[in-house]
């Protein structure tokens, strides 16, 4: 099960604990933002790091431009996968 954030992973963990799902065993759950919260479930939730600083210093600067009526190439940052324990470990 992927959630479009940790917050939301954190509610279908609980959603899945009261159907009697476990996580991992019975289902994997990953999230977005690996928020520090989310190394202290039980287990530890796998989430998608993103570089928040610089999209945001990015996205004020493509904002600038438009404004300026200017062109901006606007570049997707490298985002990581931090693989903790809620997740079924591939490859």
């Amino acid at each position: 099960m992927f959630a479009a954030n940790d917050m939301l992973a954190f509610g279908a963990k609980l959603a899945l604990y009261r159907h009697g799902l476990i996580v991992p065993e019975d289902v994997s759950l990953a999230g977005v933002d690996d928020q520090v919260e989310s190394r202290h479930m039980t287990p530890p939730l796998t989430s998608v790091r993103q570089p928040a600083i610089a999209m945001g210093i990015d996205a004020g600067i493509a904002m600038a431009a438009m404004l300026s009526q200017k062109q901006h190439s606007f570049m997707v940052p490298a985002i990581e996968i931090v693989n903790w324990e809620s997740s079924v470990k591939l490859g």
